[in-house]
């Protein structure tokens, strides 16, 4: 009777693996019919019952992942994991502000790479015709690059490129006049030539204090060459008349005031817009020996007007445009 039950049970068990588990069922139902008597027989009749209930019912289950495909098991982690979301909220919130994050600063580093070394120049129809020029050593650019060692001599060809832009806001006013004709001469006929530099009324904050300064120190004779650094930057009227006299046609101008802020006197003397370019045209007639306590002066002058207020040193940048003669 024993031994039908157990055929009955083994049917349950998937086919496959049947005849191991119906072998190993008889092998123990006969040890405990021998050693433990006919009652413990049926226990463990119950007992192998239940197993082949358990591996039928796995057997199910690997069957219907089979039929769902190799995304199957994806899909139960994917529904497990949205569970754990939403019995969580906090964090689940947390996880959606910083995955937010991380891709808006990607786009946005992306995009600033993407435009400042990949993206070409509107406008431009021979993209690897433009050419920057520089002083110095090459560097990698999105366009060719020249080195040349001075503004003043280009070392390139008559009558070249088309378009011509030159930025003169570290140049000295003295050297405008010739880094612009320069400009016209690689400028091919009917090319577009841009000029941006600093003009008239620029540092006045500066100059006003630097005068107070010269007269605090008792360097008297120096005030003059305050008056001197004033006038010598070019009026927007000069530029424009510069570069009439250098023959371009259809000349334009435009102007914006651009304020620099330094939080203190010692931060405006050692930034290096003012230190490295700047202080060395200011205090060119300056003695050596004397530079020192005009330092110290600028400074306390610049820390005692802005009243624990920012210094903000303007300038009054202009971008000229205009168009070489054909016949030029």
């Amino acid at each position: 009777m024993t031994r039908c039950l157990l055929a009955v049970i083994a049917l349950v068990v998937p086919a496959m693996v049947r005849p191991r588990w119906r072998e190993e069922w008889s092998a123990e139902l006969a040890e405990v019919r021998r050693t433990r008597g006919h009652l413990a027989a049926g226990r463990m009749l119950s007992g192998a019952l239940a197993d082949a209930r358990t591996l039928r019912t796995l057997d199910a289950a690997q069957r219907k992942g089979a039929r769902g495909g190799p995304f199957a098991a994806f899909d139960h982690d994917i529904r497990y994991a949205v569970r754990g979301l939403l019995q969580a909220p906090g964090f689940t919130a947390g996880i959606i502000v910083s995955l937010a994050l991380g891709l808006a600063g990607t786009a946005a580093a992306f995009s600033f790479l993407n435009a400042a070394f990949y993206r070409g120049f509107p406008e431009v129809v021979d993209q690897r015709g433009l050419v920057r020029l520089t002083l110095g050593r090459e560097s990698y650019q999105k366009f060719s690059t020249i080195a040349t060692p001075y503004r003043d001599y280009l070392t390139l060809r008559d009558n070249q490129y088309d378009l011509v832009i030159g930025n003169a806001s570290l140049v000295s006013p003295q050297r405008i006049q010739r880094v612009f004709s320069e400009m016209v001469r690689v400028a091919a006929p009917g090319a577009t030539i841009a000029l941006t530099l600093p003009t008239s009324s620029s540092f006045g904050e500066f100059f006003s204090i630097y005068w107070e300064a010269l007269h605090n120190q008792g360097l008297l004779d120096r005030e003059s060459d305050v008056e001197h650094l004033i006038t010598e930057l070019p009026t927007v009227t000069e530029v424009e008349q510069l570069a009439e006299d250098e023959g371009l046609q259809d000349v334009e101008s435009w102007t914006r005031i651009e304020e620099f802020d330094f939080e203190s006197g010692e931060q405006f003397l050692n930034s290096p817009l003012v230190s490295e370019f700047l202080m060395h045209e200011w205090l060119a007639l300056v003695p050596l020996d004397e530079r020192d306590g005009l330092f110290d002066e600028i400074s306390r002058l610049i820390n005692e007007e802005s009243h624990e207020a920012e210094f903000a040193l303007s300038v009054k940048a202009t971008l000229m445009v205009g168009r070489k003669a054909p016949s030029h």
